[in-house]
């Protein structure tokens, strides 16, 4: 895919499992973790991987946002897929495995005035779109072999906990 979206040369920030619920799906795995993130959070987890400086190099400042995160695992562990469902810049990646240790993590904005909530739309490219995304990614291997009835199932699961998420722009019509 090109033309779209900006390739970073660091991963998404990986996930903190103590805050995500992973529901199997095949030989795929979704986690849903709901996330507060900062530029000073960001910057914290990428210390850790010993990748600071060059998430900075890429950080707009003063970023804050917080929203549902969908995971999507390989068997091998590897997050091919992420779906930011964030209230002020929702977005999504596609993260694919490279040979030589370098990154590529291609992030592209959700356009909500032309696709609508995010958290909908990833659900349906789930049903609909999975295997063409995993392929994207890099994961041709697991998207020929997707289980639509056990990705159906994992769906109703995400659909379940994520129903009384409220995000800022709710309340603000609500108010």
């Amino acid at each position: 895919m090109t033309g779209l979206g900006i390739v970073h040369p660091v991963p998404p920030e990986p996930h903190n499992p103590a805050d995500t619920t992973m529901i199997p799906a095949g030989v795929v795995t979704i986690g849903v973790e709901q996330r507060d993130i900062t530029v000073d959070s960001l910057a914290e987890s990428f210390d850790k991987l010993g990748l600071r400086e060059e998430f900075l190099k890429t950080a707009p400042a003063g970023f804050a946002d917080r929203g549902v995160s969908l995971h999507i695992f390989g068997p091998d562990g590897h997050e091919y897929l992420r779906f930011d469902c964030f209230d002020e810049v929702p977005h999504y990646h596609y993260n694919r495995k490279t040979t030589d240790g370098t990154f590529h993590n291609h992030q592209i904005l959700f356009d909500s005035i032309a696709n609508g909530d995010e958290l909908s739309w990833a659900l349906n490219c789930l049903r609909t779109r999975l295997p063409e995304m995993l392929t994207e990614a890099g994961g041709h291997d697991i998207a020929a072999s997707i289980d639509s009835t056990a990705v159906d199932a994992a769906i109703t699961k995400v659909a379940d906990l994520t129903k009384h998420r409220r995000t800022a722009r709710d309340v603000e019509v609500a108010s």
